[in-house]
């Protein structure tokens, strides 16, 4: 399985009509670089089968924007696996249930994403790796029971993004 780990895209700050964390929406930015990062992961996957979030608003928004630029338009579907302070095993075993046909997108927050990512690479070793928003990294998985062998295969940063799809922040 191909899977797309992305932190959601920047996002407003608490304050005025944004009372709490889980509310806040994307910036105009954050939506520019939830676009680039869908049309990066279009080019890179024959087809998504599903886009796997956060259920706090930016995560969701970040996954509808990349939803909307992929083939398909795969559907999105809120996990509480990939909410602040999730575990990864417990999100392995909501991927094993989708199968290993189609690539999936996963999208979460920071330091829950690079732990994620740390532990599929690694060994479940607990380091934590800083993962800037709108970051994309493609992982080659295989699920093998409790077992799994991954390996990073690129990761784009936002910075990157910009310079592959003019104008994308």
């Amino acid at each position: 399985m191909r899977l797309f780990l992305v932190r959601h895209g920047d996002a407003a700050s608490v304050g005025g009509d944004v009372k709490h964390d889980a509310d806040r929406p994307l910036t105009a930015l954050g939506v520019e670089a939830a676009t680039g990062a869908g049309r990066l992961i279009g080019r890179s996957t024959e087809k998504v089968g599903v886009i796997l979030t956060s259920p706090l608003v930016r995560a969701v928004q970040t996954a509808q924007h990349i939803a909307g630029t992929l083939p398909g338009q795969p559907g999105v579907r809120q996990t509480n696996n990939l909410a602040p302070g999730f575990r990864p095993s417990t999100f392995l075993t909501e991927l094993a249930a989708i199968g290993e046909a189609s690539s999936v997108v996963a999208i979460g927050h920071q330091p829950d994403i690079g732990l994620l990512l740390s532990y599929l690479i690694a060994d479940a070793a607990p380091l934590g790796c800083a993962i800037p928003p709108a970051t994309v990294m493609a992982v080659e998985l295989k699920l093998m029971g409790r077992d799994t062998d991954a390996s990073l295969e690129w990761l784009v940063s936002p910075q990157l993004l910009r310079t592959l799809f003019n104008g994308v922040h």
